[in-house]
């Protein structure tokens, strides 16, 4: 998984159409559950239609949050900024948040909840419980799960 590690990265942008292989799918559902996790898989247009409403809705919910806007800011980086870490403008979907522009909060919703809809295949992690075991193994889960798909050539988005 090493080599994996390199190649493991995030798109922001919409995602090609070609299903994800089952292969690819168990692999990524039996390391999160090596991790203590679940990873649930939605590839259906009426299971994806139905979260995509929901992330809409979150990220329409978010953008009422003053904290949430203020942490979402602190990672977002200018293409001149010098910082290594946080989220660079040039990685952003055109209609996603940006450091220098305000995209409104609805077109910002409308975007994720295409990508959603158009993706091959929508992943949700999950734990049975809620505490700080649950949230470590999650995370985890979420690192190996992410490296094991690179490891097939795919990419993830949030």
């Amino acid at each position: 998984m090493f080599r994996a590690l390199s190649l493991r990265s995030t798109n922001r942008l919409p995602f090609s159409s070609e299903p994800i292989s089952s292969g690819a799918l168990k692999a990524m559902q039996d390391t999160a559950a090596a991790h203590g996790a679940q990873l649930h898989v939605f590839e259906s247009e009426s299971e994806q239609a139905r979260l995509a409403e929901l992330v809409s809705l979150g990220v329409l919910q978010q953008s009422q949050d003053e904290a949430i806007i203020a942490d979402i800011q602190a990672w977002l980086r200018p293409p001149s900024d010098p910082r290594p870490d946080g989220v660079r403008d040039v990685a952003q979907g055109a209609w996603d948040r940006h450091a220098m522009m305000r995209t409104p909060p609805s077109s910002v919703a409308a975007y994720k909840a295409r990508l959603v809809r158009e993706a091959p295949a929508v992943l949700i992690l999950s734990t049975a419980t809620d505490h700080p075991n649950a949230w470590l193994a999650a995370g985890q889960a979420l690192a190996h799960a992410l490296a094991t798909a690179a490891d097939y050539g795919l990419a993830a988005s949030y």
